[in-house]
């Protein structure tokens, strides 16, 4: 399995609210219906505002995150 995050933002501005995708790509044999993900960040710089379903994995189980910690 390989997991990769892209923005279409390459470099926000301060205040500015951009989105990271989150792409899981299953080998050719099997098959994906869940993900658990933890991404670190300072947070000093980022801000999580919130989590959304994607289009193939279209919902959310369980959202948490912590922008004290990052």
């Amino acid at each position: 399995m390989a997991i990769t995050l892209q923005t279409r933002v390459p470099r926000p501005g301060i205040g500015q609210l951009f989105d990271v995708d989150v792409t899981v790509v299953a080998r050719s044999n099997r098959s994906v219906d869940t993900v658990k993900v933890y991404l670190h960040f300072d947070p000093s710089l980022l801000r999580l505002v919130q989590v959304n379903a994607g289009a193939t994995l279209n919902f959310v189980l369980q959202s948490g995150f912590d922008n004290l910690a990052g």
